[in-house]
């Protein structure tokens, strides 16, 4: 499992087709935002962290996705995926 931090209003590009936004983190609760190319998807999934934690699930399950744990201003989030499923932090592709 991969786990990378992200803040409020950060994100991550999945396979050049998919964009994920931290939306909100507020006591364990998260909101995230998932786009498909430029439209959203799902425009406010909410995880729980915790115990019984959801997984969000993208591209016909290809890419899961947990939350494994929160502070008051950084979500870590578990990514397991095939090595072939790209996922880049959004703000390295603007600065490119």
């Amino acid at each position: 499992m991969l786990i990378l931090g992200r803040k409020v209003g950060e994100g991550f590009i999945i396979n050049e087709k998919f964009e994920l936004n931290v939306v909100s983190i507020n006591k364990g609760k998260v909101v995230l935002e998932l786009k498909e190319e430029g439209k959203t998807v799902k425009p406010s999934v909410v995880v729980y962290y915790g115990e019984g934690s959801e997984q969000l699930f993208v591209d016909n399950k290809i890419l899961s996705i947990t939350v494994t744990n929160t502070t008051h201003t950084i979500v870590r989030l578990g990514f397991e995926a095939p090595k072939s499923v790209k996922i880049t932090r959004k703000e390295l592709l603007k600065n490119s």
